[in-house]
C-alpha cells in the first residue's frame, strides 16, 4: 500500500479481518466502506489541524479513536486492523483496561530483575577473570578463561532480548530497556551511598519505570519510543547529586 494511505477495517468478529475480499463476497458477508478525505471532510479540524495530522503525527490514532467510538456503542467490544501495516487492535471494557496494569506491573519486574541479575552476573564473572589474570601476571601461574559462564550469560541476554522485543514490537526498545536498566543498577550500585539516595531512588526509578510500561501496555505501544524517552527524563530529574 502506498505510505500516505490509511486504510483500517472493523469488526465484531476477529475472524472476518483474517478473510480476503473475495472470501467475504464469496461467504456473502456485508461489508460497509467509508472513504474519507482530509481535504473536504470536516471531522479531520481545521487547516492547521490538517497540516498538524498530515507531517506530524499521521492519522493513524485519530482513525483508531473515531473507531473506539463505534465500539463504545457495542460496549467496547471488537477487533480494529490497519490493513496497510498489518496491525491488529482489540477494544475492551474500562475494567480490563484497568486490570492491564497489573500485568504490566508483573512484566516490569520480571524483565527489570532478570536482566539486573544477567548483568551482574556477568559483572562478577569478568571481576573473576580479572582478578586471576591480574594474578597470572604477578606469580606466572597459568589461567582458565571463563567461556563458559560468559556465554551462557551473553546468550541469556540474547534471548531476553529477543523476549523483549516480541512483547514491545521493537528491538530497539528492547535493547535501551535493557541499557537504562544497567545504568540504574550501575547508579544504585556506585553512586547511591547517602540515606536519602539508597531509600528513595530506587522507588523513584520503578515508579517511573512502570509508567512506561503501563503506557505500552495499555496503549499498545502507541508512541512507545517517546514514552521511553520521557520515563528516561523522569529518572534524571529524579537523579540525586
Amino acid at each position: 500500500w502506498p505510505e500516505e494511505e490509511y486504510i483500517v477495517e472493523y469488526s465484531l468478529e476477529y475472524g472476518f479481518l483474517r478473510l480476503s475480499p473475495g472470501t467475504r463476497q464469496r461467504l456473502n458477508i456485508p461489508v460497509k466502506i467509508v472513504t474519507l478525505d482530509p481535504n473536504k471532510d470536516a471531522c479531520f479540524g481545521d487547516a492547521f489541524s490538517r497540516f498538524i495530522l498530515d507531517e506530524f503525527l499521521g492519522y493513524d490514532d485519530l482513525l483508531l479513536a473515531s473507531t473506539k467510538t463505534l465500539a463504545e456503542q457495542e460496549d467496547n467490544k471488537g477487533y480494529l486492523r490497519n490493513v496497510v501495516t498489518g496491525e491488529h487492535y482489540r477494544f475492551v471494557s474500562m475494567w480490563m483496561a484497568r486490570t492491564s496494569y497489573l500485568a504490566a506491573f508483573f512484566i516490569m519486574l520480571v524483565f527489570t530483575v532478570s536482566i539486573s541479575m544477567l548483568l551482574r552476573y556477568s559483572h562478577h564473572q569478568i571481576f573473576i577473570f580479572i582478578v586471576d589474570l591480574l594474578h597470572m601476571l604477578e606469580f606466572n601461574v597459568a589461567i582458565t578463561f571463563p567461556a563458559a559462564p560468559l556465554l551462557t550469560v551473553i546468550l541469556a541476554l540474547v534471548g531476553m532480548e529477543a523476549i523483549m522485543s516480541e512483547f514491545f514490537n521493537d528491538t530497539s526498545t528492547a535493547f535501551y530497556i535493557i541499557l537504562i536498566v544497567w545504568l540504574a543498577d550501575q547508579y544504585d550500585a556506585i553512586c547511591c551511598h547517602t540515606t536519602i539516595s539508597k531509600r528513595h531512588w530506587l522507588r523513584f526509578f520503578y515508579l517511573y519505570h512502570f509508567s512506561f510500561y503501563a503506557y505500552h501496555y495499555r496503549f499498545n505501544g502507541q508512541y512507545s519510543g517517546l514514552a521511553l524517552v520521557t520515563s528516561w527524563l523522569f529518572i534524571q530529574v529524579r537523579t540525586p547529586v
